[in-house]
């Protein structure tokens, strides 16, 4: 297998001594020099605190559950405190205050609590999105690859003929298919009750992660696919077969990781592509099921309330968030392939 060293020069004593580092640490050495990289590597780290964390925030009551509705606070202005209307049932109105930072939506919940709880969702989405995408495009195309022949054809072909489907309109036909049948889970069953009830224990993202899979791995596969035709004929992988090993540990041992680091890079730069699409769908009203927060949601809330003209915090800050991860995620990409690309190992 092939492996860059860069030597380090190390005087001890009288003697020149050469400490080496590895392909990786030579990697991790120009990530972290990246500013831009390390920003956003801060950045994504504090959105999944926050994203982990936000149940553990609404019981040391440092935040509001985001379906909660507080009477009489509707569309309540950013930094207003308000009464949380009569809990006990006793006609005399509570005297608990509940401040907003960011105010409220039209049913009294609270905007800051929706918006921290809509990370989880883009979150897991990009994360999802971009796993499944990584884990079939590779399976799919290495074997496409490195078997050639008539396997290599066949499979490219299907993958010609999937190119040809309109990624977007599939999903939201497949989006809407899936809503009716949450309509008539009653009438289901088998299988597809079951399935029903998965995607509502998961507030509507099971059948959104099916929509994402069906089609997001083909250009993985692709890429998969050309990075082994270029490495299956190196020297390293002619002197594996020829001392007789196994296609699985060529695969394994000698492919994979000299064509891992391109498949991240591209997979870390495709997240945010995932985050917009989701919230596209939930802007649509096809995403995850209501009350679920969804940064798209939120969008689509904001502007049914005249946010453009009057409201605009309410549009701004779910905004803002969509706008500020997908950033920090394509300076990440941008870091990892600068980082991963032996090409630029001498200019670091």
């Amino acid at each position: 297998m092939a492996v860059a060293e860069r030597a380090k020069p190390v005087q001890l004593g009288e003697e020149l001594h050469y400490k080496s580092r590895s392909l990786f640490q030579d990697s991790m050495y120009r990530l972290f020099r990246n500013r831009a990289a390390i920003v956003a590597m801060m950045i994504i780290g504090v959105l999944v605190i926050i994203a982990l964390t936000a149940d553990l925030m609404v019981q040391w009551g440092w935040l509001d559950h985001y379906a909660h509705q507080h009477r009489g606070s509707s569309l309540v202005a950013p930094l207003s405190c308000a009464v949380d209307g009569d809990k006990d049932g006793d006609g005399v109105p509570d005297p608990v205050q509940f401040c907003f930072l960011f105010g409220t939506d039209r049913l009294g919940r609270d905007l800051l609590s929706r918006t921290v709880y809509g990370t989880r969702i883009s979150l897991l989405v990009g994360v999802v999105g971009s796993s499944v995408s990584l884990l079939i495009g590779i399976v799919y195309g290495v074997i496409s690859g490195y078997y050639g022949g008539r396997i290599d054809n066949l499979m490219m072909r299907f993958v010609d003929f999937l190119y040809g489907i309109p990624t977007l309109p599939l999903i939201i036909i497949m989006q809407v298919y899936f809503r009716g049948v949450r309509e008539r889970a009653g009438e289901i069953g088998g299988l597809g009750q079951t399935m029903v009830q998965i995607d509502q224990a998961m507030g509507g993202l099971f059948f959104l992660f099916i929509a994402l899979g069906i089609l997001s791995w083909i250009g993985m596969a692709r890429l998969a696919r050309g990075q082994v035709l270029a490495y299956k004929q190196k020297e390293f992988v002619e002197a594996a077969r020829s001392i007789g090993a196994r296609d699985g540990r060529i695969i394994f041992t000698h492919l994979l990781p000299n064509i891992i680091g391109p498949l991240i890079v591209s997979e870390a730069m495709a997240i945010p592509g995932y985050i917009f699409t989701e919230s596209f769908l939930s802007f649509l009203g096809l995403g995850v099921n209501p009350p679920t927060p969804s940064w798209g949601a939120l969008i689509t809330d904001a502007i049914n309330e005249g946010a453009i003209r009057f409201r605009t915090h309410l549009l701004l800050v779910p905004a803002f968030a969509l706008s500020l991860t997908t950033l920090a995620f394509n300076f990440l990409g941008d870091g990892l392939r600068d980082a991963l690309d032996p090409r630029l190992a001498g200019e670091k």
